[in-house]
């Protein structure tokens, strides 16, 4: 097989665990991000119901995720962890305050509210320290003999912070249309209103950073505008956005989870938009995917123990949701 062969085939395997990681743990930090803006105790007891029994296997995506980028592409890895170490930090301080306020309220339902807060702080932390990473990634890292030349506020720029505040609100689209088809009564009509409004708000952060991109994004418009390129980018983002409409109207008739499948779809789309655009590059503007990947022979090595492991990841999750994915009734 030819060196670097798989590196492309890496690629898109890390974007789709990627993908898996943004929507099953983003609605759970959406969730947590949506208790910010509801007293109701029902409805944080709701909440928190709902992703209880599902939230470690979610946050296992992530982990899959690093662990691929660091054997397959550990010069991105190390770049990614210089750049991001701030970042990074307020990531895990917000996942583990979340995970403490989770295990706490297993054993002590009827505890403090203070666990709630931390519930919803820690979610909001992660998502815009996320949103921050995925924004200095998509803005390009400098580098000089494969080692990241940035300054430690690197990150503090116009694409981290559009999608530090837009990323947040995608999980909390996620998390109210999750709520939609899990909850019932007035619950769920909250649930249904969050859904509305975060949908509004997701369009309007995918509006800014489309504008930003190609505006100052030239690498991007050149992707997005040729032809026949712009089939497998700017169009796959075009529809992503459209299919916004008839989001909203399984919306407004109650469909949660065809909701939450269909706006999974969209990050899907917006996802292989954004991955065909970067392609052949994975750091921009020059790192190519074949420079950063790493010897041929782990590669296939690491091919191999993914193979054993995904499918019992995949086997996992699934049987996880089969067990906790039903209506959450506030009582029982």
């Amino acid at each position: 097989m030819e060196a670097n062969s798989l590196a492309p085939v890496w690629f898109y395997i890390l974007g789709a665990l990627l993908f898996l990681y943004v929507v099953l743990d983003g609605f759970d930090l959406g969730i947590g991000i949506l208790t910010l803006f509801n007293r109701d105790a029902q409805f944080h007891k709701a909440s928190i119901e709902i992703i209880h029994g599902v939230w470690h296997a979610n946050q296992t995506w992530l982990i899959v995720f690093a662990a691929g980028l660091f054997g397959v592409f550990p010069q991105v890895y190390g770049a990614m962890m210089a750049a991001l170490y701030l970042p990074v930090a307020l990531m895990l301080i917000g996942l583990i305050g979340r995970g403490v306020a989770l295990e706490f309220h297993y054993f002590y339902p009827n505890s403090s509210p203070r666990l709630v807060s931390a519930f919803a702080w820690g979610s909001l932390l992660a998502a815009i320290a996320q949103g921050l990473g995925v924004g200095t990634f998509l803005l390009g890292l400098p580098m000089e003999n494969s080692i990241f030349t940035g300054g430690v506020w690197y990150w503090l720029s116009p694409l981290p912070i559009i999608l530090a505040v837009g990323l947040p609100m995608v999980y909390a689209l996620l998390g109210a249309v999750k709520m939609v088809g899990q909850t019932e009564g007035s619950i769920q009509d909250t649930s249904r209103r969050f859904s509305i409004r975060t949908a509004a708000l997701t369009i309007a952060a995918a509006a800014v950073f489309l504008l930003w991109c190609l505006i100052s994004r030239p690498i991007w418009t050149e992707a997005w505008l040729s032809w026949p390129g712009a089939l497998t980018t700017f169009v796959l983002l075009l529809v992503g956005a459209l299919l916004f409409i008839p989001l909203f109207a399984l919306i407004s008739k109650g469909r949660g989870n065809a909701s939450f499948l269909l706006t999974a779809g969209i990050v899907g789309l917006f996802f292989l938009g954004l991955a065909n655009s970067l392609y052949p590059r994975i750091l921009p503007p020059s790192v190519t995917i074949a420079q950063a990947a790493a010897d041929p022979v782990i590669q296939k090595v690491m091919l191999v123990g993914f193979g054993v492991a995904l499918p019992l990841v995949l086997i996992y999750t699934i049987y996880m949701y089969r067990v906790f994915g039903g209506k959450v009734r506030i009582g029982e």
